[in-house]
């Protein structure tokens, strides 16, 4: 029968692999869903806020607020996994921005992707609020035995 102590330290090690799992989870999901060729226009958009503004401004307008939404959504995991590895907000946040300006140079060649600052900066922020949102979790207490 293992003691305490070993059973302790199998615990720590399913959580630690637990967590790289979630992490590599987020980020294939966030790849398989980006760098997928599709049909549709292959553009470049380098103009900050041209997606963010009309989203903010006309909402239910064109579906704008749903792609803006949808690209904030899509990094929650991926900051949340950092969280969970002990990582610092603005090194997930760092994270974040280099992974999604990576996605976002490779949609360039990717027929029917548009790459564009607005996605970068969703993103990103998206990437923190994941990160914001387990470290208020933890902060509350919420999963500690």
């Amino acid at each position: 029968m293992p003691s305490r102590t070993t059973s302790v330290l199998i615990q720590h090690r399913w959580l630690e692999h637990g967590r790289a799992v979630l992490l590599l989870a987020s980020v294939a999901e966030i790849v398989l869903l980006t760098l997928l060729p599709a049909h549709g226009p292959h553009d470049l958009e380098l103009r900050p806020f041209s997606d963010i503004g009309p989203a903010l401004r006309q909402p239910l307008a064109h579906g704008h607020a749903a792609g803006a939404v949808g690209n904030l959504l899509l990094f929650l995991p991926f900051g949340a996994a950092l969280c969970l590895r002990r990582w610092r907000l603005g090194a997930a946040a760092g994270a974040g921005l280099a992974f999604s300006v990576s996605i976002e140079l490779a949609q360039l060649a990717l027929p029917g992707r548009t790459t564009s600052v607005d996605d970068v900066i969703l993103n990103t922020l998206g990437a923190a609020a994941g990160w914001a949102f387990v470290a208020l979790l933890r902060r509350l207490g919420v999963g500690r035995a």
